[in-house]
């Protein structure tokens, strides 16, 4: 969260850099709007349960300090537990298929964002044995894509020569 919230220049919401105008000031719908906002990306991406416990609150300031109070909290006997284990050692096999679980979530990841039109193209994909890579996914959809833009040009051009 506060990498999404620093990548839209919201963290002084959470840190109070930002802080709340009073309401008579030009700026409070502003800051009213950007709060309302980021109050809703947060609730979006918390459990139904913590959503319905912290809906009350006005703020994101409120919401994030109400959330660290609950839930910052340090576990001694578990940062013992993995300090005093050893961690295993990871195979060569292991890490070959992780990064093609990996590469594979990236794949469906972006095949998700693809729009309606590429719903063909999609189905081709997910059918095939092993999926391909990321990089000959997007390959293909440029082709597509490219391939799209020639009919349509076809089509136009055929139609002004019927015209003339």
């Amino acid at each position: 969260m506060i990498i999404s919230l620093s990548a839209k220049n919201k963290i002084g919401f959470i840190d109070s850099s930002i802080p709340q105008p009073s309401v008579s000031s030009p700026e409070y719908s502003d800051w009213y709007r950007a709060n309302s906002m980021v109050i809703s990306w947060i609730l979006n991406s918390l459990h139904k349960n913590i959503t319905e416990s912290v809906l009350f609150l006005q703020t994101v300031c409120d919401i994030w300090k109400e959330l660290n109070q609950r839930y910052e909290q340090a576990d001694g006997t578990l940062i013992y537990q993995i300090n005093n284990n050893s961690i295993p050692s990871c195979t060569y096999v292991a890490g070959v298929e992780i990064m093609k679980f990996l590469e594979d979530q990236r794949l469906i990841q972006m095949l998700m964002g693809l729009d309606e039109s590429f719903k063909v193209t999609h189905g081709q994909i997910l059918m095939m044995k092993s999926l391909p890579p990321v990089s000959t996914t997007y390959s293909l959809i440029l082709q597509e894509e490219r391939q799209r833009g020639i009919h349509t040009y076809m089509n136009l051009n055929s139609e002004a020569i019927a015209m003339m």
